[in-house]
């Protein structure tokens, strides 16, 4: 019986420090850091759609491009933001969603960006005016993969206010 736990015990001491290191996750902590897009130029909308269906709401789609200034942490990029952009609007209840599939890339550098889908990129705007466009509050969610020379980076934007178009929305970019 002495014999036995003593193999026991040995064995337990083996893996606590031989085996359970080799076990150990080899995952590398993340770093965060500080990011914002803020728009710089001009908004372009072309292949302009717009239906009113007959519940009342109104949906469309159009192509975007939008000039924005990107910061990570101090480095700055001018970038464009090229979107397949579809909406709904509901003029009863005063809110429109709007949806964006598309990215930003580099000016100068197509091939350096971040990817964001229709899912993942979202401006919710209340207190909605059809006829004048008008809104009292927006919000913005975006959560965008890099690639290029972000490839395996991560871009979460933020922005909750009355200035969508023009704010400057904030958050981080998560590099593994």
């Amino acid at each position: 019986m002495k014999k036995k736990f003593i193999l026991f015990s040995s064995v337990i001491l083996l893996m606590v420090f031989a085996v359970a290191p080799l076990m150990a996750s080899s995952a590398k902590a993340c770093l965060i850091v500080p990011a914002s897009v803020v728009p710089n130029g001009a908004f372009i909308v072309s292949d302009y759609s717009q239906t009113t269906l007959p519940s009342g709401l109104i949906v469309g789609s159009a192509n975007l491009a939008v000039a924005n200034l990107l910061t990570i942490g101090a480095k700055s990029y001018d970038t464009d933001s090229i979107s397949a952009w579809t909406w709904v609007i509901n003029p009863v209840k005063e809110w429109t969603q709007s949806r964006f599939d598309g990215s930003w890339q580099v000016i100068g550098s197509p091939m350096n960006g971040f990817r964001y889908n229709s899912w993942s990129f979202v401006i919710t705007e209340y207190g909605y005016d059809v006829s004048t466009m008008a809104y009292t509050f927006g919000t913005v969610q975006v959560v965008a993969q890099g690639f290029g020379c972000f490839a395996g980076e991560t871009l979460v934007l933020h922005y909750a206010g009355t200035a969508v178009e023009t704010g400057t929305w904030t958050g981080y970019v998560i590099r593994a």
